[in-house]
């Protein structure tokens, strides 16, 4: 009797939960529309139009987008005072998903790029649509033709506040910036290369001539305003001025910017003029002008406040300036310092400390913090797979007041998972790692070739994780790794070319739609170059990537990888680097 009753609670409980769920589509036929504000930016029109069409792509059914109706509808607000209280301390890309009893599923932005990012999770939380990888290829659209939205009630609020990874522009319109868009990355502050913006590359002679560095014993002039080669003199009084006068001059043109760059110029040289000013060696071994470069931007901050106060400056903690400065000297609090450090290195332990040590004395300086990251894998000739490395130093700089993220990425898309993975944690870091990948190799190729396509990442993890640390290339206090020095490829045996080689062929013969085939085949195109490239190195004439261009053999695969869209951009990048 207590096992029927036993049955019937869960029978009558699943009903209910079924009941509670909003019908959206049944047997192919729509059953919901689409509520949008006429007044609606043309970022969330076409947010909605993409929401439309994927409800179409997976069901058949067009769901009616309207300005108005009642019933079982998809609502999509940005926010009103309704919701004031919900995104009180929250980012401006921050979104709720919250469904109704009455029928109505809300998606509500507090700002336009809220709604249109709470849209985004809406398409791969509810419709399990996924943006793998850029291209139609690299998206996963399932086919059902019943479609229900569960009961939900989530407030959406990104760990990382800015989630950038060069080369996307999500602004732009390539196959590249869309995937990133659609993945919820953004850029909130301004911390590049910056110092030629303040003296230009005209009449270089009307200012202070001792706000140019000696080098060599004669003053240096910069050649252009894309020339890196210098550095201002920081103690300059002349150069604190034009700062102050150049950011007040920006400020007032574009009153609606929140950030301003004071990042160094990309070099370590230091002139005979700024000697004065420099306190030793850094943690990097270079010259430490820390003390007097965030003296200048303290001073030049606070005559900016004058008139315009409440701004936030990011900067480069980078080459010279890497260390915090002294007590005595401090940082203002306006500044956010984006830390330099290629973080694969995680897997030495002695790396490890020292990025945290560094981490938290800069912690102790300022209330926020960014990492720069380096985790391109398109010069490299294996897949750069480390994805509990990430998660793990991504969830502690969460933790220890790293808000900000910039990594250099330029993909490879042979790396499988690494850049989806890399969005998805930078939004919440706390996620289950191995769940996260299970869900893109499913996804990717299908379930029956998944266990494979798994078993072939974690052969290069195992190799950047465990094996590779122990070698000389594996520098500890570089700012990053020597990627066009190919000796990373010393270690890799025949075993793991021979197993690598097994598991991907199968991942092609278990894949069973078209393009989960398609997306199997572009992984396995990617490990021929792989593979050629472990075949030339290991005949000892191959020692720097610009040595491949002497294969012809090399170059005809990379021509032949460029006809696939997926990989256009890796090759390029290659060929820039080789020729």
């Amino acid at each position: 009797m207590i096992k029927r009753m036993s049955l019937l609670f869960v029978f009558l409980f699943c009903n209910r939960l079924l009941a509670q769920q909003i019908p959206i589509v049944t047997n192919g036929s729509p059953k919901a529309k689409i509520v949008l504000n006429e007044n609606a930016s043309e970022n969330v029109k076409k947010a909605s139009l993409l929401l439309q069409k994927y409800v179409k792509e997976i069901s058949g059914a067009t769901l009616p987008l309207v300005a108005s109706s009642k019933g079982n509808v998809i609502r999509i607000i940005t926010s009103s005072d309704n919701y004031r209280s919900d995104f009180r301390g929250k980012e401006s890309d921050a979104y709720i998903l919250r469904s109704n009893r009455n029928g109505e599923f809300l998606i509500v932005g507090s700002t336009d790029l809220g709604t249109e990012f709470g849209i985004y999770d809406f398409i791969e939380r509810c419709l399990e649509v996924t943006w793998l990888m850029p291209t139609d290829l690299g998206t996963y659209v399932p086919t059902k033709k019943n479609l229900s939205l569960p009961q939900i009630n989530v407030v959406s609020n990104p760990s990382y506040k800015s989630r950038q990874l060069s080369p996307i522009d999500i602004n732009g319109s390539s196959d590249l910036n869309i995937w990133g868009r659609r993945n919820r990355l953004v850029s909130k502050i301004s911390f590049h290369h910056n110092m030629n913006y303040f003296v230009g590359d005209k009449n270089l002679e009307k200012y202070d001539a001792d706000i140019f560095p000696i080098y060599g014993g004669k003053r240096y002039y910069p050649k252009s305003s894309s020339d890196h080669t210098w550095q201002p003199n920081f103690s300059s009084p002349a150069f604190k001025k034009i700062g102050a006068e150049k950011i007040i001059e920006y400020f007032s043109k574009n009153e609606n910017a929140s950030s301003f760059s004071l990042g160094i110029n990309d070099t370590h040289r230091v002139g005979a003029n700024q000697l004065k000013s420099k306190s030793g060696k850094n943690y990097l071994g270079f010259e430490n002008s820390s003390d007097a470069y965030y003296s200048w931007v303290n001073g030049v901050i606070a005559e900016v406040n004058k008139k315009y106060p409440n701004k936030k400056y990011g900067l480069l903690a980078y080459y010279n300036v890497a260390d915090p400065p002294s007590t005595s000297v401090g940082v203002s609090d306006q500044v956010v310092p984006y830390l330099t450090y290629e973080r694969i290195r995680w897997s030495n332990l002695e790396a490890k400390r020292n990025d945290q040590v560094r981490t938290a004395k800069w912690a102790k300086h300022v209330p926020e913090l960014g990492w720069y990251d380096y985790l391109y894998g398109n010069t490299y000739l294996i897949p750069r797979a480390y994805p509990h490395i990430m998660a793990e130093y991504l969830k502690w700089g969460n933790a220890n007041k790293v808000k900000h993220f910039y990594g250099e990425i330029y993909p490879n898309w042979g790396e499988g998972p690494k850049y989806w993975l890399l969005t998805k944690l930078l939004w919440n870091p706390n996620q289950n790692v191995d769940n996260l990948l299970n869900e893109w190799y499913e996804k990717c190729v299908g379930k029956d070739a998944a266990t494979y396509l798994r078993q072939y990442y974690t052969i290069w993890e195992n190799y950047w994780s465990k094996k590779l640390i122990k070698t000389p290339w594996f520098a500890i206090n570089s700012t990053f790794l020597p990627f066009n020095n190919v000796d990373y490829l010393k270690l890799v045996d025949e075993k793991m070319i021979r197993d690598s080689e097994t598991l991907l062929e199968n991942v092609c013969a278990k894949a069973k739609g078209n393009k989960e085939k398609q997306r199997a085949q572009a992984i396995y195109d990617m490990w021929s170059l792989y593979k050629l490239g472990l075949q030339l190195y290991s005949s000892g004439k191959f020692s720097n990537l610009k040595d491949f261009k002497k294969s012809e053999e090399f170059l005809k695969v990379l021509q032949q990888l460029k006809e696939n869209p997926l990989h256009r951009h890796t090759v390029d990048n290659i060929n820039r680097v080789i020729n």
